[in-house]
């Protein structure tokens, strides 16, 4: 908490100019009036700036590893993080055959349905887990999506051993995803990586080693967060 005089002060400017600035600051939202008179504090916006940031840099360490995975596996690759009480894609990388699968940017979508939603929902709490589902229900997208909250919650729990998820046509008929999740240098998920495919593409020896490159890929991403958070 600073006071214009305070501001004036560090900033080597007149107080009728700190004002100024400080009166736009306050119409955007990033700074607030403190409870004491004549004293500033930073506001709301300055979070959602600051989570913005985070996510650029989530995705543009991330692309390259995407990149590579895409190669490899010549299927689509997501990058996705939760907003609230839905996922939403941040980056995504094409494959290279004509039936593909994928988000568009900004897409919003359930948590509770594919493997992508899953990862991200198993790095909460059953509290935080129950709470989603109360708010935004489990709607059925297909006869796979699993819409009884136990069974949701046991299927979380394997997910939250094994450090993975792979699903058959829970959010899109005949689609098979496998994800990881993404952490940051103090062990948070932070994002999660996908593969997506049709089933027929991702079947018997192919399937564990596609699981194995996510995995991998995941990985790469993980050590690169955390040193760039050093």
């Amino acid at each position: 908490m600073l006071s214009i005089s305070d501001l004036s002060a560090l900033a080597h400017l007149s107080t009728s100019t700190v004002y100024r600035y400080l009166v736009t600051l306050r119409s955007q939202g990033f700074i607030e009036v403190d409870v004491r008179p004549g004293y500033y504090r930073l506001g709301l916006k300055i979070l959602d700036l600051s989570r913005a940031i985070k996510r650029r840099t989530t995705i543009s360490l991330s692309l390259p590893v995407m990149e590579d995975l895409a190669n490899q596996t010549g299927e689509s690759i997501l990058l996705c993080a939760r907003y609230g009480q839905k996922g939403t894609c941040l980056e995504k990388v094409e494959g290279r055959h004509y039936l593909r699968v994928s988000y568009a940017r900004g897409e919003p979508f359930h948590l509770h349905a594919g493997a992508t939603g899953k990862v991200l929902l198993a790095c909460l709490s059953n509290k935080e887990v129950a709470a989603i589902i109360r708010e935004v229900g489990l709607p059925a997208f297909t006869k796979n999506t699993i819409t009884d909250p136990e069974k949701l919650k046991t299927d979380l729990a394997k997910i939250r051993k094994a450090g993975f998820a792979v699903t058959n046509g829970e959010m899109h008929e005949g689609v098979c995803a496998i994800a990881a999740p993404i952490y940051n240098g103090r062990r948070k998920v932070i994002a999660d990586l996908t593969v997506g495919a049709p089933i027929h593409r991702l079947e018997g020896l192919r399937i564990e080693e596609t699981i194995r490159m996510v995995i991998e890929a995941t990985r790469k991403i993980t050590e690169q967060m955390s040193v760039y958070e050093d």
